[in-house]
């Protein structure tokens, strides 16, 4: 149990979480609750709640279905780009509401991110990159944002029960290409270091599809991503 502030400025409510089990043999670490999801806003955010509709604000009273549904049962959430629909919009406050809203889930179960097309947002993924500088990477170059440099949340890799997640970038081949043999060179040494005996299964991960059923949205940046740049 735990609670956030200080008394000149006041407490949150109390929070609560259960530790990761992280003990050999891997039957010992079993069953295992993995949820994914991606593109949720800070507005009709249904994918957290039913109560998130059109409003920006969103308290979570019904709890049967959602993300919100799982967090006595998850081991780790998992949000595959594209936050709240834009950070920066309304001079940041769309970020901030959306920040508040998810807390509803954060505080109680880790949750583990990667970035999307609509966090470049013009700034090279600042805001994303202040929210999730806390992503465990293992990367040793930092990522240049319009703000400077800051630690790599950009592609990184953490495991959570028999599982090696890989998150990658999509969005280096189409904002950032300059990066993208830095990546690729980066996620072959991962994959290589990867302890099958520790974590059978491998995920790679990332915001844009790789394979697309659809042509018109989504098809040539499957494409782009799937095959490399020219």
């Amino acid at each position: 149990f735990y609670r956030v502030g200080a008394p000149a400025t006041g407490w949150s409510p109390v929070r609560s979480f259960r530790a990761a089990v992280d003990t050999p043999p891997p039957a010992a670490r079993l069953p295992q609750r993995h949820v994914v999801y991606g593109d949720m806003g800070a507005s009709h955010a249904y994918s957290l709640c039913w109560d998130c509709g059109s409003n920006f604000n969103c308290t979570c009273t019904n709890r049967t279905a959602g993300v919100i549904s799982e967090i006595d049962r998850a081991d780790m959430l998992l949000h595959v780009g594209d936050f709240a629909y834009d950070f920066d919009d309304y001079g940041g406050i769309t970020g901030d509401t959306f920040m508040q809203n998810i807390e509803q889930v954060a505080a109680n179960v880790p949750l583990m991110v990667c970035h999307g097309n609509h966090e470049y947002e013009g700034n090279n993924y600042s805001r994303y990159s202040a929210e999730f500088g806390h992503m465990p990477t293992r990367s040793p170059e930092p990522v240049p944002t319009a703000n400077g440099p800051a630690p790599n949340s950009w592609y990184y890799s953490f495991d959570s029960g028999l599982v090696h997640y890989v998150a990658m970038s999509t969005e280096l081949y189409f904002f950032n290409p300059d990066m993208v043999p830095q990546q690729h060179a980066w996620i072959e040494a991962d994959l290589q270091a990867v302890d099958r005996a520790r974590t059978p299964w491998v995920v790679v991960f990332g915001h844009r599809s790789v394979y697309c059923s659809c042509d018109g949205d989504c098809g040539g940046a499957a494409t782009t991503v799937r095959d490399g740049l020219p």
